[in-house]
This record gives structure tokens, sequence and C-alpha cells, in this order.
């Protein structure tokens, strides 16, 4: 009897399902059909919108620059000066900087304001809260990428430029730069002329010609795309600053209008 019993209740599921089955269409009207085709396009869209949400928000976080970090230590500066230098160090690229070790201060006013080679930077402690901090900062990181980044191997053999008793290598990309106006390092070349250097203390030697440079491209690069128009070495020297330092940024800096005839001492207090 219970196999009978369940025999029939199976056979009645069977048909009235397939009953449903093909009567299903005319279960839904017109109506009924256009609010599940809403439905569905709603939902659809919902998706597409999460997807594109997700697709910005990563772009977004590949956009964000990394954090920049120095391998010298930077404590002994107040947090302000902390700040300005890792945000200055952010324009030129931490990994342009990585031969930085160290950092000192000091108070005899019978040094200059600061001082960089390759891996030192020193800063007469009354420089940190002068309006030019900033300025000397960028000044000093040129000096620290010059000799620090750039510096070629002794493989290579001594080029007769030198800073102080330390060789110059002849594979060093600083001498592309160095040559445009210089001989050696104290001696200009012969039709040198003051109008060749973006200010006069950039004459002083190619080490400064270099940080001087460096400092007028970030922070007065109109003036010195003005200048460069108008004078062959200056454009070389701004060209290889923009192609070997920047991959070619150009920064927007500066004013439209400078003389070409004139030069101011020092690019810090401009």
């Amino acid at each position: 009897m219970k196999f009978i019993f369940r025999f029939l209740l199976g056979f009645i599921y069977f048909f009235s399902g397939f009953y449903l089955a093909h009567d299903l269409p005319i279960l839904f009207t017109e109506k009924s059909l256009e609010k599940v085709n809403i439905f569905s396009a709603a939902q659809e869209n919902k998706l597409v919108q999460k997807k594109v949400k997700k697709s910005l928000k990563n772009n977004h976080k590949s956009n964000i620059k990394k954090k920049c970090s120095l391998k010298a230590d930077l404590s002994i500066l107040p947090a302000e000066n902390r700040k300005k230098i890792l945000k200055i160090a952010q324009i030129f690229g931490c990994d342009k900087l990585r031969s930085l070790r160290k950092i000192e201060l000091y108070s005899d006013q019978d040094l200059p304001r600061a001082l960089a080679n390759g891996n030192l930077l020193k800063i007469r402690q009354d420089a940190l809260t002068l309006p030019e901090f900033e300025n000397l900062i960028i000044h000093e990181f040129s000096h620290v990428i010059d000799l620090g980044f750039l510096r070629g191997s002794f493989e290579s053999g001594e080029s007769n430029f030198k800073d102080g008793s330390l060789p110059v290598f002849k594979n060093d990309l600083s001498l592309q730069f160095y040559k445009i106006s210089w001989e050696d390092s104290e001696t200009k070349k012969s039709e040198s002329d003051q109008l060749d250097f973006v200010t006069g203390y950039a004459q002083t030697d190619p080490f400064e010609d270099f940080a001087e440079s460096m400092l007028f491209y970030i922070k007065h690069n109109r003036e010195f795309r003005i200048l460069a128009k108008n004078n062959k070495k200056l454009r070389k020297k701004f060209n290889f600053i923009q192609k070997k330092i920047f991959a070619g940024k150009i920064f927007k800096t500066g004013k439209n209008f400078i003389n070409p005839q004139e030069r101011s001492w020092d690019a810090t207090k401009i």
C-alpha cells in the first residue's frame, strides 16, 4: 500500500510540475515581464558601477607616491625641518639620495649655511629657521646626487676633474655637465662667458655650477627655459638635467620673464 501511495504521489507531482513548467510564460503578463527586465537592468548597472569604483580605487592607489625615506637619521632636526627635507627628497626621488648616510648640525658662523658631499649633509643651526632653508636643501641635495648618485667607477680611470682630493672617474655622468663650461675643476673654458651660468655663484666651480643649475631647474624652471633659448651652453645644461636627472619632467615653476643679460649671485636667495 505504501508503495502504491508513493507511486501515485510522485505521478501527481510529475504532471503538476510538467503543467506548471509549460504554462510558466502564461503566468507572466507583459507588465510583470517589464518589471523583471527593469530589475535585471538595475542589478547589472549596480554590478558595473561596483566594478568601476573598484577600478578607480585601484588606479588611485597605484598613483599614490610611495612614502619617501632616507637612510640618514633625521631625528636631530626639528619636526618642521624633517618634513621639509622629506618633501624635497620626494621631488628628486629618494633613490637618487640613497648615498646620503649622515646629517650633522654645526654652529660655526664662519662656515657656510650648509655643506654636502656624496654621503654627508651638514647644516648650520641658524639655517634651520632661514626663509631660504628649502632652497638650501635643494642645492645641497644636488651635491649629494652629483657626487653620490652620478659618480663613476674606479675601473674607468681618473678624469682631470677632482672634488678636493677625490678623483672624478671617466664614466661619471656628471662629466657631461661639467665639460659644457669647464676644462677641469678650477678652470673655465676659454670661451665661457658669465651668461653661460644661471648665477654668479655657479661660476665658482663645476660642482656649484651643477647645484645652482639644479636649484634653478626646480624652482625657476620657466626662467631657465627663457635663458636656455638665448644661450647654447645653458640649453645643454637644461637638457642634461631634464633627461639625466628628471627623466623628461619639466617643472611649472618661476616667472615668465627674466632679463637674459642679468644674473643673480645666489639662487637660494631668489
